[in-house]
């Protein structure tokens, strides 16, 4: 069990798994100690939260480095494509490792860490969009049940996002506009990318534009 699981491998980390699973009901009925056997039960759904984060920061990391992998599709078809995930599911996932990272104080980072991930994804559209999430509010988010979070997040979102809330968005064809404090009516045309140039270079660019600025997809 102390063996590194070779990720890569779907069907050798499958194996090499349930072989641990089988060492260690053994161990259980030879020690006499089903509670041996109960506690990993119980471990695997901590399991389950460690892998919806490592692969919000997985998506996060090629995102945040993609132009270094010489691939000139887009990250997000590339992705797309290859996990048969939408788009915008995608998105949610760089969203909740942004979060992580940057947004939730310390002393509330693991209580946070360990909620399942379709909290995390919940959480994690506060910041994307702008709203002003307090120190009292990760605290509550914390220690509240998972079934309340998105009870809690409702109630923050029902609050105008903070002032000085900034939203900069790329449209399908390339408009870029800014959007302030959440209202529709100060949308604001900033400028334009040429989306429909196929040159892979200039497809790096904007993929590279867009990722450094904070671009969202509209």
């Amino acid at each position: 069990m102390d063996e590194l699981i070779p990720l890569d491998d779907a069907k050798l980390a499958t194996e090499r798994f349930e072989r641990g699973v089988d060492a260690l009901l053994e161990r259980a009925l030879s020690e006499k100690d089903p509670d041996l056997a109960l506690r990993s039960a119980s471990a695997l759904d901590k399991l389950e939260r460690i892998t919806g984060r490592s692969r919000a920061r997985i998506l996060y990391f090629l995102r945040e480095h993609w132009s270094e992998f010489n691939v000139t599709e887009d990250f997000y078809d590339y992705a797309s494509n290859r996990l048969e995930y939408r788009r915008e599911t995608i998105s949610r996932y760089c969203q909740v490792h942004e979060m992580l990272e940057t947004y939730v104080p310390k002393e509330y980072l693991e209580a946070i860490r360990d909620k399942p991930v379709r909290s995390l994804f919940k959480m994690a559209s506060l910041t994307a969009q702008g709203y002003g999430v307090g120190k009292g509010d990760w605290e509550t988010l914390a220690k509240m049940d998972d079934r309340d979070v998105e009870i809690q997040v409702k109630k923050i979102k029902a609050n105008p996002p903070r002032a000085n809330a900034l939203v900069i968005y790329i449209t399908a064809t390339g408009e870029i506009q800014c959007r302030v404090n959440g209202d529709d009516e100060t949308i604001e045309d900033v400028g334009e990318l040429y989306v429909n140039n196929e040159s892979p270079h200039v497809q790096r660019a904007i993929e590279r534009i867009s990722r450094c600025s904070g671009l969202r997809d509209i």
